[in-house]
């Protein structure tokens, strides 16, 4: 029997209207399995972003039916939407979106506050050490290299245990080595069972991806097996 976490019918999102609409996402229909790994790539303006920022919940589809791991996402009020996201969904982006002012275990720890955990319970520090940060805890992330940022990042996303990944360019703004690095990561996390979801306009990046999700002119040109 299948094991879709998140299932896409019939979506699409428009912004505007009348002469000045646009469509970003039209009549998108995709399933993505529990455990999979997905690279989605498309060039520039072409609604990747906003595919992720759908299934993340961030964002309304105009037309069609998202179901995240059960919950249909445009059934949910706000605060049940939050508070699927907090539980089911981490969030990586290209920028890192750290806090300039708070360390890097402070910025884990705001996670786990957000989600209601305690800061005490070890599990930031113990995050850190896993991706090999320990040593960086305590620094903020201007001292920090672009790798070690999005390692803090991640470290962030994964604080309230969720099943999805969701990751828009998150080597973008990564060295060569450091892309090596969190690849590697991602790898490991997803044997562990995690669900991912990244868009990107690296084709070695998306290389390593289980499947690979082509988005032209916000429709799905091509879904195939990665063969990896």
């Amino acid at each position: 029997m299948s094991d879709a976490i998140i299932e896409l019918e019939s979506v699409s999102k428009t912004y505007g209207s009348g002469a000045a609409e646009t469509k970003a996402i039209s009549e998108v229909s995709m399933t993505v399995e529990r455990g999979g790994w997905v690279a989605i790539m498309g060039p520039s303006g072409h609604g990747k972003s906003t595919l992720l920022q759908l299934i993340g919940g961030l964002d309304r589809p105009s037309a069609g039916r998202i179901v995240l791991d059960g919950s249909e996402l445009g059934t949910l009020d706000a605060a049940e939407l939050a508070a699927v996201r907090g539980k089911k969904i981490g969030f990586v982006f290209q920028f890192f979106n750290l806090m300039p002012h708070l360390t890097a275990l402070e910025n884990v720890e705001i996670a786990l506050w957000l989600g209601g955990g305690a800061r005490s319970n070890g599990r930031a520090m113990d995050l850190l050490e896993r991706f090999g940060l320990g040593d960086k805890a305590h620094h903020l992330p201007s001292m920090l290299s672009g790798g070690q940022q999005q390692r803090v990042a991640i470290a962030r996303a994964l604080a309230n245990e969720p099943d999805i990944l969701l990751m828009d360019e998150p080597t973008g703004n990564l060295d060569s080595g450091s892309e090596a690095e969190l690849l590697a990561l991602l790898g490991e996390l997803n044997k562990a069972g995690k669900t991912l979801l990244m868009v990107t306009h690296n084709p070695t990046v998306a290389s390593h991806a289980l499947r690979l999700v082509r988005v032209k002119d916000g429709r799905i040109e091509e879904d195939r097996s990665n063969g990896v």
